[in-house]
């Protein structure tokens, strides 16, 4: 559960909210899924699902337990994004990153650092 709804994204600063909807969208796209599939799955527009990911809507208190279970990420990443992101691809890596095996990212990180 989240902590704070006090802090919910319509209150966050326009850059971070498009943090988050940048965050979604690799999920998303990590996940091999299209914004009508999420949508669909929310019981959204399309429309709706492509304004979270671009940080022009918020995620919908009432949907953000569901909202993070769809898209398959961490529900408190709907306030606060895990980290500054500097664009889409940047975020893609990150989330991909995150849905790696150990193994995978001991590989990844020893390759990364020599």
């Amino acid at each position: 559960m989240i902590a704070s709804r006090r802090n919910h994204s319509s209150e966050l600063p326009p850059e971070v909210r498009r943090e988050i909807g940048a965050v979604l969208r690799a999920a998303r796209e990590s996940r091999r899924l299209s914004q009508r599939a999420v949508a669909a799955r929310l019981g959204i527009t399309p429309a709706m699902a492509c304004n979270m990911e671009r940080g022009q809507r918020r995620v919908p208190l009432e949907r953000m337990e569901t909202v993070a279970q769809v898209y398959g990420v961490d529900p408190e990443h709907l306030e606060r994004p895990p980290a500054v992101t500097r664009d889409a691809d940047e975020a893609a890596l990150l989330s991909a990153f995150r849905h790696m095996p150990e193994d995978e990212r001991a590989a990844l990180l020893a390759l990364v650092q020599s």
